[in-house]
């Protein structure tokens, strides 16, 4: 660690001393100021969750940069698999049902766990879903086994939560592209002192 620290301090120092310093040239002007702290966190994270229809939105775009990537490609496409892991995490309103998981995500979530690089045998892990709402819509998301364990006995139906999920992709169906979120964790929301 104190190896890599080193290294970024002397890669900083050598910038500062260019070639343009060295034989008299206008010294160049120094880095900008670091910008203060926000006080308040990123957005879609656990201190600061936000809805589903900002991941929606998030995710439909980088979707769609993949599209146009493709667009030159014979054929339609039927599946979109993501091979970025990024969690977001959404505040949403625990309903208390499940259900096995559906044939259709059954076939995203197995296909996604046999990309190169992943556990097949995770797939196994997401043999449920869980029903969570955000504002009046409501959604089927499959739940990791451990999560699974946790729901239905510890969390009151109606308990406001915030789930940590993932995209890994969806599939397209006549009426648009159906996307697919994995809940890989949640917490309690903690009243506020008003």
């Amino acid at each position: 660690m104190k190896v890599e620290s080193l290294s970024a301090v002397l890669i900083g120092v050598l910038t500062a001393f260019s070639a343009d310093a060295q034989i008299g040239s206008k010294p160049k002007a120094g880095p900008t100021a670091a910008p203060t702290p926000a006080t308040v966190a990123p957005r879609l994270s656990p201190e600061n969750p936000g809805t589903m229809k900002e991941v929606r939105a998030s995710v439909e775009k980088l979707r769609k940069e993949s599209e146009a990537a493709q667009a030159g490609q014979p054929g339609k496409p039927i599946f979109h698999l993501t091979t970025v892991m990024e969690k977001f995490f959404i505040r949403a309103v625990h309903l208390g049902e499940s259900r096995t998981i559906s044939a259709q995500t059954k076939i995203i979530v197995d296909l996604w766990f046999s990309v190169p690089g992943r556990r097949s045998e995770g797939a196994e892990s997401f043999a449920k879903e869980y029903k969570i709402a955000d504002g009046t819509t409501e959604f089927w998301l499959p739940a990791h086994k451990r999560v699974i364990e946790w729901l239905p006995t510890e969390i009151p139906k109606g308990e406001k939560l915030v789930y940590e999920i993932v995209w890994i992709g969806g599939r397209y169906e006549p009426s648009g592209f159906e996307d697919v979120f994995l809940i890989n964790g949640f917490r309690i929301v903690k009243p506020t002192s008003d």
